[in-house]
Parts: C-alpha cells; sequence; structure tokens
C-alpha cells in the first residue's frame, strides 16, 4: 500500500476520533476505548468502501510527546 493512501486514512481516522472525543488525555483505559472506536470505523469504513485500507488493523497508542496526543499504528505495515 503506498504512503500517500496511508496517510490518507492516518488523517481520517485522526479526525473521527477527534471529533468523537474533543477532549483527550492518554490514560490506559481511554486508549481501549479509542482501540475500540477506531475498530468499528475501519469496519464500517470496509463495508461501505472498497479501498484495501481499510483491511489494515489499526491500533491506538500514546504519542509520548504529550498526554493529549496519540499516533494511529497501521498494524502489519
Amino acid at each position: 500500500m503506498n504512503k500517500a493512501v496511508l496517510r490518507l486514512a492516518r488523517e481520517f481516522y485522526f479526525r473521527r476520533l477527534t471529533e468523537m472525543n474533543p477532549y483527550f488525555i492518554a490514560t490506559p483505559a481511554k486508549l481501549e476505548i479509542l482501540n475500540r472506536q477506531v475498530e468499528a470505523i475501519r469496519q464500517e469504513m470496509a463495508r461501505k468502501e472498497t479501498n484495501p485500507v481499510w483491511k489494515v488493523p489499526v491500533r491506538i497508542e500514546p504519542d509520548g510527546t504529550s498526554v493529549t496526543r496519540f499516533d494511529i499504528v497501521f498494524v502489519g505495515e
């Protein structure tokens, strides 16, 4: 999968998650919630679209630079 497609998917996930969670603090419980939300978004998009990027599993991890930031990691890419 090319980097441009992954970048666009990462931006899409980030926008959707920040809309759903406007006030974010990276706690283990909140990261678990975000991981469930991102999986639901991925499955919803896989049903609606044929783009193969929606088949790539995604995981949310703390950014490490700030408690209000998270990173979107594509598992297997």
